[in-house]
């Protein structure tokens, strides 16, 4: 005696539709720590004496990696010669003020918008889950 009930393979499906979430969840609370790092910079690492926005304009953020379900993506610096985002964020021996000097602004960033980009992570996961625009 057979029931009437019929089972439906939609694996794909949700693993396809949990990628997508996955993907505008991690673009959402990278586009928070990047904003909040552009405001740091408007002004320069300095006096804002030298400021010419380059290195405001070349914060990006990368496409997300995926290791099995676990996803990454960078806010990082795509100013390379020379990377004076670097050398201020470490530290450097400046030519012109003859001292050592570091002025970070991208860690104290990261740290100040975590509930911000835990916020907009959840936000845009639901979102992307339930079949909405992210």
């Amino acid at each position: 005696m057979r029931m009437g009930i019929t089972f439906t393979d939609r694996f794909d499906l949700t693993k396809s539709r949990l990628e997508v979430a996955m993907k505008a969840a991690l673009f959402a609370a990278a586009n928070v720590v990047r904003n909040e790092i552009k405001r740091g910079l408007r002004g320069g690492y300095t006096s804002g004496a030298f400021v010419t926005g380059n290195s405001l304009n070349k914060v990006v953020i990368t496409e997300p990696v995926f290791t099995g379900w676990r996803g990454e993506i960078s806010v990082a610096s795509a100013q390379e010669n020379p990377p004076y985002p670097l050398y201020w964020e470490l530290g450097h021996y400046n030519i012109f003020t003859r001292k050592y000097e570091r002025v970070e602004i991208w860690v104290p960033a990261f740290h100040r918008t975590q509930p911000q980009a835990i916020a907009a992570y959840a936000r845009a996961f639901r979102a992307a889950v339930a079949g909405g625009a992210a």
